[in-house]
């Protein structure tokens, strides 16, 4: 039984895909490896352009879902890393499990990459609307300098 249900795992030939992520928490690690920690609100949702789909290749995201990869800009209110308030910013954001940033609300953003290019928003991540970003932005108080 065991050679015969290990023989069916070995051979099967679909990849696997996670259904749900593990509950992220803001703490000194998760500081440390974001490229920028901000609150803000966007005004648009809207595919990328093809200068910002080969920027994100170049920088290592090019796996993102083609059909699924949207840019919101957001305009900074309140920050901690990597971003002043007034400023634009782009984050990109894969939206395959249905993840995406309302617009006209704040949202938390915390995002990979470098200040100044297109910044991701990683699914399993840490942005989420103010409303639901209460511990985050607890934590932030006690983690920023």
């Amino acid at each position: 039984m065991v050679t015969l249900s290990l023989s069916a795992l070995i051979s099967w030939d679909h990849p696997a895909q996670a259904l749900s992520c593990a509950a992220p928490e803001m703490n000194e690690q998760a500081y440390q490896a974001s490229g920028a920690i901000f609150i803000g609100q966007t005004t648009e949702s809207r595919p990328p352009t093809g200068a910002e789909r080969a920027q994100l290749k170049q920088k290592g995201f090019g796996g993102l879902d083609r059909d699924k990869l949207r840019i919101y800009p957001f305009t900074v209110e309140r920050a901690w890393k990597g971003a002043r308030p007034g400023e634009q910013i782009l984050i990109a954001i894969d939206t395959y499990w249905g993840d995406f940033f309302p617009v006209g609300e704040e949202v938390l953003i915390v995002a990979e990459g470098q200040p100044g290019d297109i910044l991701i928003s990683p699914l399993c991540g840490l942005s989420r609307p103010v409303a639901f970003a209460g511990d985050q932005i607890d934590a932030l108080g006690r983690i920023a300098p």
